[in-house]
């Protein structure tokens, strides 16, 4: 595994991680493009509708933010690198949330399913720590955001 993403062999999400499946997602990749196979219970509960066995498409898929979604699920599998993601609170919802996407790969290295989580936080109004865009979603560079925590732990 070294020297690559891990495999989805290599990874048991309720033996390694159970605290966080109910902000997990695993996403299959598919000719026609992008199935969620698993979707957590915080996150089904948070949409209000169960996505699990949905094709990530705009067309039969809620939400507005679906297109840069399947945006960054292809960059995740054409890069083979992982993507951050916020998405910021709206007058819809009273929090935000971070998310990432992990490749998953084969025994060739090609990506055959992405692992995401997806972590909601309250996003108040008067944040000024965070760049939020109400309701939009963005892409984040993991070495800004660590930057951002150091400086808010450690001044």
């Amino acid at each position: 595994m070294e020297g690559r993403p891990p495999s989805r062999h290599d990874i048991d999400p309720p033996l390694h991680i159970p605290r966080l499946l109910p902000d997990l997602m695993l996403i299959g990749l598919e000719n026609a493009g992008f199935r969620m196979r698993l979707v957590g219970s915080e996150l089904t509960s948070k949409a209000g509708i169960d996505t699990t066995g949905m094709m990530v498409d705009p067309a039969t898929m809620p939400g507005r933010d679906v297109p840069a979604f399947v945006g960054l699920l292809t960059r995740v599998t054409e890069t083979v690198s992982p993507v951050l993601y916020q998405v910021g609170r709206s007058e819809q919802y009273a929090y935000g949330a971070r998310g990432i996407l992990l490749p998953l790969v084969d025994g060739a290295g090609h990506v055959e399913m992405v692992l995401g989580g997806f972590f909601f936080e309250p996003s108040p109004l008067n944040d000024t720590n965070r760049d939020w865009i109400p309701g939009a979603l963005a892409e984040l560079v993991l070495e800004d955001e660590l930057a951002r925590e150091d400086q808010t732990k450690y001044g």
